[in-house]
Protein backbone atom coordinates (compact mmCIF):
# COMPACT_ATOMS: atom_id res chain seq x y z
CA UNK A 1 0.00 0.00 0.00
CA UNK A 2 1.09 3.52 -0.74
CA UNK A 3 1.47 6.45 1.52
CA UNK A 4 0.11 9.45 -0.45
CA UNK A 5 0.13 12.88 0.07
CA UNK A 6 0.16 16.37 -1.32
CA UNK A 7 2.02 18.81 0.96
CA UNK A 8 1.55 22.24 -0.48
CA UNK A 9 1.51 21.39 -4.11
CA UNK A 10 4.27 18.50 -3.40
CA UNK A 11 3.04 15.40 -4.37
CA UNK A 12 4.99 12.49 -1.95
CA UNK A 13 4.11 8.70 -2.47
CA UNK A 14 6.20 5.89 -0.15
CA UNK A 15 5.91 2.15 -0.26
CA UNK A 16 7.87 0.56 2.47
CA UNK A 17 8.75 -2.92 1.58
CA UNK A 18 10.13 -6.04 3.83
CA UNK A 19 9.60 -4.55 6.90
CA UNK A 20 9.64 -6.67 10.18
CA UNK A 21 9.29 -5.60 13.48
CA UNK A 22 13.18 -4.33 15.10
CA UNK A 23 14.90 -6.42 17.54
CA UNK A 24 17.35 -5.07 20.24
CA UNK A 25 19.93 -7.38 18.89
CA UNK A 26 20.31 -6.02 15.15
CA UNK A 27 18.36 -2.81 14.88
CA UNK A 28 20.98 -1.41 12.96
CA UNK A 29 21.11 -3.67 10.05
CA UNK A 30 17.49 -4.87 9.44
CA UNK A 31 16.49 -2.27 6.23
CA UNK A 32 13.45 -1.85 4.39
CA UNK A 33 13.28 -1.65 0.37
CA UNK A 34 11.45 1.75 -0.68
CA UNK A 35 9.71 2.93 -3.21
CA UNK A 36 9.20 6.93 -3.35
CA UNK A 37 8.83 10.48 -5.34
CA UNK A 38 8.23 13.97 -5.16
CA UNK A 39 6.50 15.45 -7.90
CA UNK A 40 5.28 18.99 -8.53
CA UNK A 41 3.99 20.72 -12.05
CA UNK A 42 7.07 20.23 -14.51
CA UNK A 43 10.07 21.90 -12.26
CA UNK A 44 10.08 18.40 -10.22
CA UNK A 45 9.68 14.85 -10.76
CA UNK A 46 12.69 12.51 -8.67
CA UNK A 47 11.37 9.12 -8.04
CA UNK A 48 13.91 5.99 -6.37
CA UNK A 49 12.57 1.98 -6.34
CA UNK A 50 13.46 -0.39 -3.84
CA UNK A 51 16.09 1.27 -1.89
CA UNK A 52 16.92 0.58 1.57
CA UNK A 53 16.08 4.04 3.05
CA UNK A 54 14.75 3.27 6.26
CA UNK A 55 15.82 1.20 9.17
CA UNK A 56 12.61 -1.27 10.57
CA UNK A 57 13.30 0.43 13.25
CA UNK A 58 12.52 4.02 12.10
CA UNK A 59 9.36 3.02 10.55
CA UNK A 60 8.18 2.15 13.65
CA UNK A 61 9.17 5.94 14.56
CA UNK A 62 7.42 7.47 11.29
CA UNK A 63 4.29 5.33 11.79
CA UNK A 64 3.92 6.54 14.97
CA UNK A 65 4.67 10.31 13.72
CA UNK A 66 1.84 10.20 10.81
CA UNK A 67 -0.39 8.24 13.03
CA UNK A 68 -0.18 11.50 15.37
CA UNK A 69 -0.27 14.06 12.67
CA UNK A 70 -3.80 12.47 10.93
CA UNK A 71 -4.96 12.52 14.52
CA UNK A 72 -4.31 15.89 14.74
CA UNK A 73 -2.22 15.77 17.88
CA UNK A 74 0.68 17.36 16.00
CA UNK A 75 0.15 20.40 13.66
CA UNK A 76 2.28 20.54 10.13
Amino acid sequence: MWFDIDASGINIKLQINGYKQSSKDNWDSEWCKCDFSFSSGEFLNYHKENDEVFLCCEVEALETALTELLDKKIQR
